[in-house]
């Protein structure tokens, strides 16, 4: 098989999977529209991340605190509770939302207020540290006022930094909420890849078998991905493209011979053949499902650098190597001429195709009126 028959063979394999893989991923999000997933791992996130370990209840005051306030309940309708209630929180809460809503309910005094001899100063009276420090002092949850007392004195009096500070401390503990929710969504892209892989009979090696026998098939699929249009194929659009590809997917009659060609249930074969074969269906249909889980952003990326290696590689095996101009039987003859310059001292002409190859200099031997080379430079 040729490098471009090997490119062929994966960009249809990824081509298919980037098909499946945007499928399952539009049916996922779906999905997650009515379950609300996102919406309640950022509040599972928030309550981490505000709350004590060790007091629950504190995470959930605390919560309420930051989701009450204005710059955070504009996200969502109602109030907290109603919104709790109906699953109607918001999935996203921007940084400079949360590291502002944070500042304004610590100096109110709103984070788990707790008894204190501590006297807030008058605004016009007290430095912003001030203010931040001894509200922080009257929080009770340990967890959260050691974090503002920590962003106070990293920012001192500059407002701006101390809000710079607790943006990091959000954002390092959205990132952890982002890697639950990816774990998440790959876990259900693998089940839900699986699912519809034996739905729709979609065997990866047996595709890639059909692919490497079949050039015809192989070269339609890669030109089929090469169009422009595929890249953002909604699922009717996906569907239309396999059927017109003719790939062994489905329950037909074509794919399920396809498909259990491994267990050689017309020849005579050992018993352990036949697990093999079966072995290799189920194989089959596990790619499947860890191709999809991998996500379509991943199987485009994949697309589009085998796009670019395949139009680098193209061209090479396509154009011909430059042959010599000499034709065999062409009339082109050598004459050697002597340096006297005399008509009877040239050598007659000596065909270059009847010329015997020969290490000497001279084409034909010297005749006795000619001298050497050798001679004339002496």
């Amino acid at each position: 098989m040729l490098l471009s028959d090997a490119l062929e063979l994966a960009i249809g394999l990824t081509f298919i999977f980037f098909l499946f893989s945007l499928t399952t991923t539009a049916v996922l999000e779906f999905l997650e529209s009515f379950t609300r997933t996102r919406a309640s791992k950022l509040l599972e996130g928030m309550k981490e991340l505000l709350g004590d370990p060790r007091l629950r209840e504190t995470g959930d005051a605390a919560v309420q605190a930051i989701y009450g306030h204005p710059l955070v309940q504009g996200l969502y309708r109602g109030d907290y509770q109603q919104a709790l209630a109906q699953s109607r929180l918001p999935s996203y809460v921007p940084t400079r939302n949360f590291a502002l809503a944070l500042m304004d309910q610590v100096i109110a005094g709103k984070m788990n207020p707790a008894p204190s001899n501590a006297t807030l100063p008058r605004a016009a009276s007290a430095s912003l540290s001030d203010r931040m420090h001894l509200a922080a002092e009257r929080i009770a949850n340990e967890h959260l006022r050691r974090a503002i007392l920590q962003a106070v004195q990293v920012g001192g009096d500059d407002a701006n930094r101390v809000r710079q500070h607790l943006e990091q401390w959000y954002d390092g503990a959205m990132d952890r909420v982002s890697g639950w929710y990816k774990r998440r969504s790959q876990m259900l892209l693998f089940v839900l890849g699986l699912v519809g892989a034996l739905a729709i009979n979609i065997n990866s090696l047996t595709i890639a078998e059909e692919l490497a026998k079949n050039a015809t098939l192989r070269r339609a699929v890669a030109t089929e991905a090469e169009r422009p249009d595929n890249k953002t194929a909604n699922a009717r659009e996906t569907v239309d493209a396999i059927d017109r590809l003719g790939l062994p997917i489905g329950w037909t009659h074509g794919a399920v011979d396809a498909l259990l060609h491994p267990l050689r249930l017309d020849e005579k074969t050992d018993w352990w053949w036949t697990v093999l074969g079966a072995l290799q269906i189920a194989l089959g249909y596990g790619l499947t499902a860890f191709a999809i889980s991998l996500g379509s952003p991943f199987w485009f990326d994949v697309l589009n650098r085998l796009m670019v290696i395949r139009e680098t590689v193209k061209p090479h095996e396509k154009s011909p190597e430059e042959g010599s101009e000499d034709k065999p039987g062409s009339d082109k003859t050598l004459t050697i001429v002597t340096k006297s310059g005399d008509a009877d001292a040239a050598a007659p002409p000596v065909p270059v195709a009847d010329r015997p190859i020969d290490n000497e200099i001279y084409a034909t031997p010297p005749t006795a009126g000619e001298k050497p080379f050798e001679e004339w430079d002496q």
